[in-house]
């Protein structure tokens, strides 16, 4: 007498086999997931750092610009008329009452063009201008747009009053993570601080 115990055996051992390679996919799929989230948090992560370095070059780009304008004019600098707080943005250049002499400014920072002579203070003023607006933007007109998100300056010099050999200490902080940061420590203490780029130039 035949039984059907044994094909049964194989059927069963057939399913069991199947529901086994069922696994295995779920799992390979599961693996392959993984890694492919990790990839995507890598390429994540190697662009925020990229984008740091990129704000970090212009945040240098800018402290050194002012140096150097600091340097060509000399006499204003060391005058004092380089100084920046970071809660009194630079105002906008006007044409000096009377021409100065020395220097030729052409300025262009409210929509029109205005050439006359001036001397290096009203320089200076145009030169601050036009730096931190390209530090921390401009609504305009004309626009500028900001090369820092939450950018900002600041330029103090060591001794009171500014003669010549004195050191000034320009600092640029700007908001690299976009989170809201406003404290000023430099270099930072926290997540709460500004990321900044700070310079000593002796004129």
């Amino acid at each position: 007498m035949i039984t059907d115990g044994g094909e049964n055996s194989a059927i069963a051992r057939r399913m069991q086999s199947k529901g086994f390679t069922l696994i295995e996919v779920l799992v390979a799929l599961a693996i392959v997931s993984i890694g492919l989230l990790a990839i995507a948090a890598l390429q994540a992560t190697g662009l925020r750092v990229n984008h740091g370095a990129y704000l970090r070059t212009q945040a240098s780009y800018v402290a050194y610009d002012i140096a150097d304008r600091m340097r060509a004019n000399l006499a204003a600098a060391v005058a004092g008329n380089y100084q920046v707080n970071a809660n009194t943005p630079p105002t906008a250049p006007v044409a000096p009452a009377a021409p100065g002499s020395g220097f030729d400014c052409i300025t262009n920072f409210t929509g029109t063009s205005v050439a006359n002579t001036c001397g290096p203070a009203e320089l200076a003023q145009a030169d601050l201008f036009e730096w931190y607006a390209s530090v921390a933007g401009r609504a305009g007109p004309p626009i500028v747009p900001a090369l820092l998100p939450a950018g900002e300056a600041t330029i103090a010099c060591a001794d009171t009053p500014c003669t010549r050999g004195s050191l000034h200490t320009i600092t640029v902080r700007w908001d690299g993570d976009r989170t809201g940061a406003a404290g000023r420590n430099c270099p930072p203490q926290d997540n709460d601080d500004l990321l900044c780029v700070r310079i000593v130039v002796q004129l």
